[in-house]
Formats: structure tokens, C-alpha cells, sequence
């Protein structure tokens, strides 16, 4: 099983007019908490901080946004001035896990709802999660990583203390008609997270997004199924080599 610790899903675009004003909050918790929707998550209105640089006076700007979160805070949903972010949490002594399909399709879900509310396109998607690897001890996670950096001699019959290996690349997606860049980061780690036990986990973050070179808002939630099932595969192809490494 996949155990994934946190997920986000981020739509950019411009949204500095969803302010926390009554109408918006009204808007966004009457259409997210309603009984007939599929998410079956029930959010409340909180307040976050966004700030912004002002160059020429060299200070903060501070500008109130809207957050809706659940009482348990394991969902919430940041509405920045140039981004939406759908945001998952695992927290401890929480048995409830998901998997990749699953937060897809709820954020997917979240998404539409929030897309007819404020009725504007995105201009970049991106999906980026934070999973580790079952069932590896502390021997196997040394034993994992002396194979991945065979050349090094020097570590080879060394514990390795600290682990951290970023890999990014690029590929295309036609997302309607366009050939859309797309980025792919992964990065491995090693990190003692409390999940069942509080012991070393070989951790996996993936990013997966397109470019943010183009800036017209062109996406809508209808193109959000055909680059989820793309995140998914490549999420799915890339801890598939990742459990090959024997140990």
C-alpha cells in the first residue's frame, strides 16, 4: 500500500478578488457542503495571511484570503491571490489513508465546485505529493541507497546519516490540442516521520506540473481528469522502479 502523507493540487491563475468577503465565504460553504455533492468533506471558513513584496517601499504587504478547512484540519483549501490550493494532511493517530486515485478524484470534485463559484480559468496545473516506501527497516534504507550510489566507494560501508536526491525532467501533454510542457520532479530522502512507528522512512515527493513560462488562463476543471490520469501514471511508473531496487 501507497501511504501518501500530504498531497496538494494547485490551480494558478488570478484570484485577487476572492477576498473573505460574506458573500464569497457564503458562496464557497453553501456549494462545498452540500449534501448532494460527492466529496462528502464538510469545510468551515478560516482567514489565512498572504503577503506580497512592495519593491520600490521595501516592505510586506499583508492581505487577509480565504481558507476553508475541515474541523480536523486534514483538508483545506487556500485561496491566494494567484493560486487555489487544495491541500491534504495526514495526521497522526489518523487510521484513515488514501490513495492516489482517491485524492485525485476529491480534489477533482473540489475543484468543479470551486470553479463554479468564482468562474475563471487557471493558467498551470500541478499536483505534488509526499508518500514513503512500506515495509523498509533501517538496514534495508542503507542497503537501498549504497545501490543507488554504487560509484561512491567511499559510502559503501558507511551509514549513510543523511540521504537527499533531487531529479527533475520534461515531457509533453496535449491538453486541448496544445502540446503542454510538463515537469516532472522527484526527489528520495531519509527522514524519521511518526506513521505507525516513529523510525528512519525512505521518503518520495513528487511534483508534477506545467510550465509556468505561459501565463494565459486557459485550463478549466475539464482538463483536470486527463492530467490527473497523467500524474497518476507517471507517479505510478516511478514507485514502481523505485520498489525494483532490491534490498
Amino acid at each position: 500500500m501507497d501511504y501518501f502523507i500530504n498531497y496538494q493540487m494547485g490551480l494558478f491563475g488570478t484570484f485577487s478578488n476572492i477576498k473573505p468577503s460574506p458573500e464569497n465565504v457564503s458562496k464557497l460553504m453553501t456549494n462545498l457542503n452540500n449534501s448532494n455533492n460527492d466529496i462528502k468533506i464538510r469545510f468551515i471558513p478560516s482567514i489565512i495571511k498572504a503577503f506580497n513584496i512592495n519593491i520600490d517601499e521595501s516592505e510586506f504587504i499583508y492581505d487577509d484570503r480565504i481558507q476553508m478547512i475541515t474541523e480536523d484540519k486534514v483538508w483545506s483549501i487556500d485561496f491566494l491571490p494567484n493560486r487555489i490550493d487544495i491541500n491534504y494532511s495526514y495526521k497522526e493517530n489518523n487510521d484513515k489513508f488514501y490513495l492516489l486515485q482517491d485524492l485525485n478524484d476529491i480534489s477533482k470534485e473540489i475543484s468543479k465546485i470551486i470553479e463554479s463559484v468564482i468562474e475563471k480559468k487557471f493558467y498551470r496545473l500541478a499536483i505534488n505529493c509526499k508518500m514513503y516506501i512500506e515495509n523498509m527497516n533501517n538496514q534495508d534504507i542503507q542497503s537501498y541507497i549504497r545501490k543507488l550510489i554504487i560509484p561512491l566507494k567511499y559510502y559503501q560501508e558507511k551509514e549513510i546519516i543523511n540521504f537527499n536526491m533531487n531529479l527533475q525532467s520534461k515531457c509533453e501533454l496535449k491538453i486541448n490540442d496544445i502540446e503542454e510542457k510538463i515537469n516532472t520532479i522527484t526527489k528520495l530522502s531519509t527522514d524519521k516521520i511518526k506513521i505507525k512507528d516513529e523510525s528512519i522512512k525512505l521518503i518520495a515527493i513528487f511534483d508534477i506540473n506545467t510550465s509556468k513560462d505561459e501565463t494565459k488562463e486557459r485550463f478549466s476543471t475539464d482538463n483536470l481528469n486527463l492530467f490527473c490520469d497523467e500524474v497518476k501514471k507517471i507517479i505510478n511508473n516511478l514507485v514502481e522502479d523505485i520498489r525494483s531496487i532490491e534490498v
